[in-house]
């Protein structure tokens, strides 16, 4: 006879059953801050037999794929780069262990994705800028002429055009509008990327006349030696790291704090609070969405901002209302309104003079 498990437990395992859960969440926040004390250069963190290492295989299979001969030194930083004028790739040291992922992903509020095909993709934009190092392309008067100075000054904020052509669609935010070398990277990583029909994707656009240089340039340097060698002696790696996991979690907040989705949740808790006795008339997100296209196409007219710029903050207040079951008031919509218009308006003009939210 096979007993009936889902009625009728016994009521005396249920004070135990609990205790082990939170036996077993103790020992986690136990686990949690010891490892947060710890320096960054005392985790001993090596590519080797790590998460990483089957990305790095898949993009040295790639490059191999396009008869491309170099390969870059890939080592553990704090960030993900490649160090200017020099051939080798930096990977955040987070994302060789699965508990340093959660916990990026917990304190950073996931600001960075960290999925299996967003890795591989930063991982190909990276190698656009080694192989345009190693044989340094940006030298070279076609590369000029096509991307830009490379010399050019490196912006953090920069206004991208969303409906450019001129430019290929690789990394979020229109990355390869940001630099010169950015936009080879971009280039790069597209043509890179297997079984992707760039010449048909790209048809019509300016970008497809970077995507045939690159196809022309990698077909002319993939047989021979770099020009320019890999030297990490001077670079920041992982064990030159002497902050604890917790600071360096602090500095990057700091560092990243505009675009946490969450950055607008006491703004949006204060315009679609309920008033003392209030009856709730509908759900924010429902508001938001019946609102959208009036106060886009008013707050573009009078700020001459693109309406696109306007739609991701909308986006990111529907997603947000949603998330905290906000609702809006019967007796202060009228308010709420003028309330949400200020605040779009005001962070608009942010965007505009200081190219951030």
């Amino acid at each position: 006879m096979i007993m009936d498990m889902t009625h009728g437990e016994d009521d005396s395992k249920q004070p135990m059953q609990e205790k082990a859960r939170s036996d077993a969440q103790h020992l986690r926040e136990e686990e949690e801050r010891t490892l947060l004390s710890k320096k960054i250069s005392e985790l001993q963190l090596k590519i080797e037999g790590s998460a990483l290492e089957p990305f790095i295989k898949k993009l040295h299979e790639e490059v191999q794929a396009k008869g491309i001969s170099f390969f870059p030194p890939c080592y553990l930083a704090d960030e993900w780069g490649c160090p200017d004028g020099i051939p080798a790739v930096a990977i955040p040291f987070y994302l060789v262990d699965k508990k340093l992922t959660r916990l990026e992903m917990k304190h950073v509020k996931e600001i960075e994705k960290n999925d299996d095909e967003e890795i591989l993709r930063i991982l190909r934009h990276e190698m656009g800028h080694v192989i345009n190092y190693a044989y340094q392309l940006y030298k070279m008067p076609e590369w000029k002429k096509l991307f830009g100075g490379f010399s050019r000054p490196y912006r953090d904020n920069y206004r991208p055009n969303p409906f450019s052509k001129k430019y290929v669609k690789h990394l979020d935010n229109w990355y390869a509008q940001k630099h010169p070398d950015d936009d080879f990277a971009e280039t790069f990583a597209v043509w890179l990327t297997p079984h992707l029909n760039w010449r048909e994707q790209y048809a019509g656009w300016g970008a497809l006349k970077k995507l045939d240089y690159v196809d022309r340039a990698m077909s002319d340097i993939k047989d021979q030696p770099p020009a320019v060698y890999p030297d990490l002696d001077k670079e920041m790696l992982v064990k030159d790291i002497d902050i604890t996991l917790s600071d360096y979690f602090k500095n990057k907040i700091r560092q990243y704090q505009d675009e946490y989705p969450d950055r607008f949740d006491n703004d949006l808790k204060e315009i679609f609070k309920q008033p003392d006795g209030g009856k709730p008339s509908e759900n924010a997100a429902d508001f938001l969405r019946k609102n959208q296209k009036y106060l886009t196409e008013l707050i573009s007219h009078w700020t001459g901002e693109n309406k696109y710029v306007i739609k991701t903050i909308f986006a990111t207040f529907i997603k947000r209302s949603r998330e905290m079951n906000l609702t809006t008031a019967v007796a202060s919509e009228e308010q709420t309104f003028r309330e949400l218009c200020v605040l779009i308006t005001t962070l608009v003009m942010n965007y505009y003079h200081k190219h951030k939210f």
